[in-house]
């Protein structure tokens, strides 16, 4: 098979950002044939504070997408990790409706009426969607590792609140990672990471 392209973390940011300043704020958020480059955007965030945290790393990633079930490798020394990226939406939210319905002010305006720092709330979304992944039995599951993009109206949400309602759903996948524009963590480490409890900054202060 071809080599996919490989980038460095800020590589990867870079890329996407100046891709979707192409395709225009809107377009980017609420297109289909954008999803690829909102999967980048993840994989580019997630790489971000895996590499200030936790060590050196790159990612292997191309724009086509071919339904594979993995969508990127994180590549950690000799390591070549397959990671499935998935968001996690307040319940009967579609991706970029709310953009084609209301003005981005109405956007906020409903945002807003939902509680934040829901942690129950938040917890039961991500176990869902977790075990939605787990019903398509996918041959390969104990060997790719999970990276849920959490976009809910559920800021400060503990970590612990969201590991231990979501452990036994997690068990089913080498790693199960929580990112969101600011953060991320992780749920599950399976046989790789250990003691890797809480949220993480990935951008330094200032």
């Amino acid at each position: 098979p071809a080599q996919m392209p490989r980038f460095r973390p800020q590589e990867l940011e870079l890329y996407v950002e100046s891709q979707s300043d192409e395709a225009g704020t809107k377009a980017y958020l609420t297109q289909r044939r954008h999803n690829r480059l909102r999967e980048m955007w993840c994989a580019g965030r997630f790489s971000r504070g895996y590499e200030r945290h936790l060590g050196e790393c790159s990612v292997d990633i191309e724009d086509a997408d071919e339904q594979r079930e993995y969508d990127f490798h994180l590549i950690v020394g000799s390591s070549r990790l397959p990671f499935q990226v998935t968001e996690v939406l307040d319940s009967g939210r579609r991706r970029g409706q709310d953009y084609r319905d209301f003005t981005e002010d109405e956007v906020a305006d409903r945002l807003n009426l939902v509680p934040k720092g829901n942690s129950t709330y938040a917890a039961t979304r991500v176990r869902e969607e977790l075990q939605s992944k787990i019903d398509k039995q996918y041959a390969g599951a104990s060997s790719l590792h999970m990276l849920l993009y959490l976009n809910l109206n559920a800021s400060s949400v503990p970590w612990a609140s969201l590991a231990e309602p979501a452990a036994a759903e997690a068990q089913t996948f080498a790693s199960v990672w929580l990112v969101t524009q600011h953060l991320f963590c992780c749920l599950h480490g399976g046989k790789q990471w250990f003691g890797l409890a809480g949220w993480f900054a990935i951008d330094s202060a200032g």
